[in-house]
C-alpha cells in the first residue's frame, strides 16, 4: 500500500501546481526539436515541459561575427576547445550567460541522448526555488550559443515579482533516487517534488536526495 500511496501523492502534488508534462515515456526524456537552418542563423525549438503551452527559444551561431551585441560583454570560446568557464560531471564543459530573461549557453560538447532542461530560480540567503516552468530542448551541436527564454510562470505567476538570478539545469531523463523517493524519477520532475515539499511541508528529504544523486547543474549570477 506504501508503494501505490507514494507515486498518487507525488502524482497530485505536480499535477495540483504545474501543467501536465508531454506525452512521452517516464524512461525516455528526448523530445524531437525542430530547426530551421539558414546561411548565418538557425532557430530551435526550446519547449515547456507541457502539452498547453510552447515557445520558440532563438539560437545565435557560434562565430564571433554573429554574437550579439548584448552578450558580447559574456564569456565565450571562439575555437570550439578552450576558454569554457564552467564545467560539472553532469553537462560537461559549458559557458552561461544570463541578460534579464533571456538565457544563453554555450555546451563543449553536443548533448543528444535527451533534451536539457533549464527552470528560472530565486536564490536568496543561501536558498533558492524555481519560479518558472522549465524550457527544455536537445543541444545537438557543439559550441553553438544557445539562447532560451525563460518565464516566471510557476504557480500562474505567483512569483513573477521576482528577479531571476539563478538557474537550475538537467538532463530530461531518468534516475533512480534513493529514500524517500525510493523510485525512478525524470530528474526535473524530482527537482518539483524536491521544491514543493520543501515549499508545502517544510520538509527536505527530497531536496536531500536529489542533491545526493548529483545529475543537475546550478549557476548563481
Amino acid at each position: 500500500m506504501k508503494k501505490l500511496v507514494f507515486p498518487l501523492l507525488l502524482s497530485f502534488l505536480l499535477y495540483s501546481c504545474e501543467q501536465p508534462k508531454n506525452n512521452r515515456s517516464f524512461y525516455s526524456g528526448a523530445i524531437t526539436n525542430s530547426s530551421t537552418n539558414s546561411t548565418n542563423s538557425s532557430t530551435d525549438d526550446a519547449s515547456d515541459r507541457t502539452d498547453t503551452k510552447t515557445d520558440t527559444g532563438d539560437t545565435t551561431d557560434d562565430s564571433t561575427s554573429t554574437i550579439p551585441d548584448e552578450i558580447k560583454d559574456c564569456n565565450w570560446s571562439t575555437d570550439a576547445t578552450t576558454n569554457y568557464s564552467e564545467s560539472s560531471s553532469h553537462l560537461g564543459s559549458y559557458n552561461i550567460c544570463l541578460k534579464s530573461t533571456n538565457l544563453y549557453i554555450q555546451f563543449k560538447t553536443a548533448i543528444t541522448e535527451s533534451q536539457v532542461c533549464f527552470f528560472p530560480a530565486y536564490e536568496n540567503g543561501g536558498k533558492s526555488f524555481y519560479i518558472g516552468n522549465p524550457r527544455c530542448f536537445v543541444p545537438e551541436q557543439s559550441s553553438k550559443i544557445y539562447k532560451v527564454t525563460l518565464h516566471k510562470d510557476r504557480d500562474n505567476g505567483r512569483y513573477s515579482g521576482l528577479a531571476i538570478n539563478a538557474v537550475m539545469m538537467m538532463k530530461d531523463k531518468a534516475y533512480f533516487y534513493g529514500k524517500p523517493f525510493y523510485q525512478w524519477v525524470l530528474a526535473p520532475d524530482a527537482y518539483m517534488y524536491c521544491s514543493k515539499f520543501l515549499e508545502l511541508y517544510n520538509n527536505s528529504s527530497y531536496c536531500s536526495a536529489f542533491k545526493s544523486k548529483g545529475e543537475y547543474s546550478y549557476k548563481r549570477f
